[in-house]
């Protein structure tokens, strides 16, 4: 038998498995687990900078865990006729293409989606008007150029 400590910080997460099988999702605090020998432990960190959720655990999460999803994280979901325009801490983050899903930790940053049919061959301008650079940011781009 052996005693292992693992402390995950405020600004991180992480992911328990045992002999490759999903246990737990850690929040932060010192954490203690009891192995048997032949038992092998893993913990995977994840630091919260970055928002969304890459890990091999995601599939089987979403298949299995539904509950686990719900409270860590925020998913983002479309359909093959429809994308979604993800908005991180108010700011346009990405725009996730068809049948696409990603994941964003809850903790790490407030994330909205604006989903939207492509079936529909006229969309509103709105719709387009985040994913248009500003004229300012075309101005910086262009004097960051300049030698």
């Amino acid at each position: 038998m052996l005693l292992q400590r693992f402390v995950v910080n405020e600004n991180e997460r992480a992911i328990v498995s045992k002999n490759g099988r999903f246990v737990s999702i850690l929040t932060p605090g010192m954490h203690r687990f009891v192995t048997w020998p032949l038992v092998s432990l893993e913990i995977e960190s994840y630091h919260l900078s970055n928002p969304v959720f890459r890990s091999r655990w995601e599939e089987y999460l979403v298949r299995e865990c539904l509950d686990t999803v719900a409270t860590h994280f925020t998913m983002v979901e479309t359909t093959d006729s429809e994308i979604a325009m993800i908005f991180v801490d108010g700011s346009l983050h990405q725009v996730l293409l068809p049948g696409k899903r990603v994941l964003f930790w809850k903790d790490a940053a407030s994330v909205s989606a604006e989903v939207v049919s492509i079936i529909d061959s006229e969309l509103p301008e709105q719709t387009f008007a985040p994913l248009e650079p500003s004229r300012e940011q075309v101005e910086i781009d262009y004097l960051l150029a300049e030698p």
